[in-house]
C-alpha cells in the first residue's frame, strides 16, 4: 500500500504539505475566519485523507514561549485541533525544528536564519515545488516551505526506517 507523508507547520501562519511518493500531492495555508481557525474547511481538507492510502502526518513540535497567555491558548488550541486530525486519519509523528532542520539543511553553511536556509533549500534541490508557493505572500509562503520540508523530512525518515522506495513512489518521481 502507498503511503502519503503530511507535513504540517502548525499555527494561524502555518500549512500542510502532502506528498505521494516524491510528488507534491496536495498543499493549502491554515485555513482562518478572521483569526480563529476555520474548523469546517479544516475538517473538510483532513477528509482528503480518508483514502486506501497509508497516511503519516509529520507535525511540527513547538511551544508557545515568549506568546501571551490568549495567543499560546489559541496556539496550543490549533496545535490540538490538527493533532486529533492527524491521529483520526493516520500516523502522528512530532518532530522538532532543530531535528527536521538539521536534516534538511545539510550542506549548508553559515549563520543563516532558519527561513532563508529553508528557501536556499528550495530554490537549490525543489525548484518546482518553489514556483508552486512563488503567488502567495511571504508569510504564507514561508509557511508552505517549512510545512514542504518538514514533509520530506518524514519522507526521508519513512524511507529511511521503513520499507523500499517503490511504496513510496519512487518509480513516479518527476520533479523532487
Amino acid at each position: 500500500m502507498k503511503k502519503l507523508i503530511v507535513g504540517i507547520d502548525p499555527g494561524k501562519k502555518g500549512a500542510v504539505v502532502v506528498l505521494t511518493g516524491y510528488k507534491m500531492y496536495e498543499y493549502f495555508n491554515m485555513p482562518l475566519i478572521g483569526k480563529e481557525y476555520d474548523l469546517n474547511t479544516l475538517n473538510n481538507y483532513f477528509q482528503l485523507f480518508n483514502t486506501n492510502y497509508d497516511v503519516v502526518f509529520y507535525i511540527e513540535k513547538v511551544n508557545a514561549h515568549g506568546m501571551g497567555r490568549t495567543s499560546a491558548f489559541t496556539f496550543g488550541y490549533g496545535v490540538g485541533v490538527l493533532e486529533a486530525y492527524a491521529n483520526e486519519y493516520g500516523k502522528l509523528k512530532r518532530v522538532t525544528p532543530q531535528k527536521w532542520q538539521k536534516v534538511m539543511f545539510s550542506g549548508i553553511s553559515g549563520k543563516q536564519k532558519p527561513k532563508d536556509k529553508a528557501m536556499q533549500v528550495m530554490a537549490e534541490q525543489y525548484p518546482t515545488e518553489l514556483r508552486a508557493f512563488s503567488d502567495y505572500n511571504k508569510a504564507d509562503r514561508e509557511g508552505l516551505i517549512d510545512a514542504f520540508l518538514i514533509a520530506q523530512y518524514g519522507l526521508k525518515m519513512e524511507v529511511k526506517t521503513n520499507e523500499t522506495l517503490h511504496s513510496y513512489g519512487r518509480d513516479e518521481r518527476k520533479t523532487c
